[in-house]
């Protein structure tokens, strides 16, 4: 899906809500569509590079681990990065391995980002999808997302609020309580401060993430605003 209408992402979220509904309350929403979101996010950024720090991941494996860690921001042209040899798209080879796939994935990224999926606990929510049966569903919903940088900049912000499809009714009008992009409350119809803290603190110490997923002048409504990637 390419990201560029309000009514687009609508209809994203509101087929997520629709996946989530049963297994999770509607105020659990945002533990999967949060952490999801940042770390798809984080894939489309590096998927012009990741052939490049794949090759450099293999050239300076013998040498230290700062300069592996350099070297590798410099291949990716970001302020992290991810080794392993699976995006989004080849999560989906494998459907009966996907929980693991996930997780080997999520461990390739380089140590500022596997924090932020730690202070997510979105371990744990991997597990919980793979037994109920929703992680493949929900990896692939994700997978068709487009989040890159030519098509969310910094003037767009995603913003999710739990909702129970199934209360609201169908159609559009309903599901836009489910995303929001400009007014409105923040998620779950917690303190919009809430919001901002648990993506502020997975991002704290992580300066350098901030301009591809910059929490701006709109974060105090709650808002999730990815950046331009430099």
């Amino acid at each position: 899906m390419n990201v560029q209408t309000h009514g687009e992402m609508v209809r994203f979220i509101w087929d997520i809500c629709n996946l989530l509904r049963g297994p999770y309350k509607r105020n659990e929403y945002r533990k999967v569509i949060l952490p999801l979101t940042v770390l798809r996010r984080f894939d489309c950024a590096l998927a012009s590079t990741k052939q490049a720090v794949l090759d450099d991941a293999r050239k300076y494996v013998q040498q230290s681990e700062s300069l592996q860690h350099e070297k590798l921001k410099e291949a990716a042209r970001q302020a992290f990065y991810n080794t392993a040899r699976l995006d989004f798209g080849l999560l989906l080879d494998d459907p009966n391995l996907i929980a693991r796939n996930l997780n080997a994935y999520i461990a390739g990224f380089s140590p500022n980002v596997r924090e932020i999926m730690e202070r997510f606990e979105f371990g744990a929510q991997i597990a919980r999808m793979d037994e109920k049966g929703l992680l493949f569903q929900v990896v692939q919903r994700f997978a068709g997302l487009d989040l890159s940088p030519d098509q969310i900049d910094s003037a767009d912000g995603i913003r999710v609020r739990g909702v129970d499809p199934a209360r609201r009714g169908a159609g559009e009008r309903g599901s836009r309580r489910a995303l929001h992009t400009s007014r409105g409350h923040p998620a779950d119809g917690q303190p919009a401060a809430d919001v901002r803290r648990r993506l502020g603190d997975a991002l704290a110490d992580q300066e350098g993430l901030r301009p591809c997923l910059r929490l701006g002048r709109d974060d105090r409504r709650g808002r999730i605003v990815p950046a331009q990637a430099q």
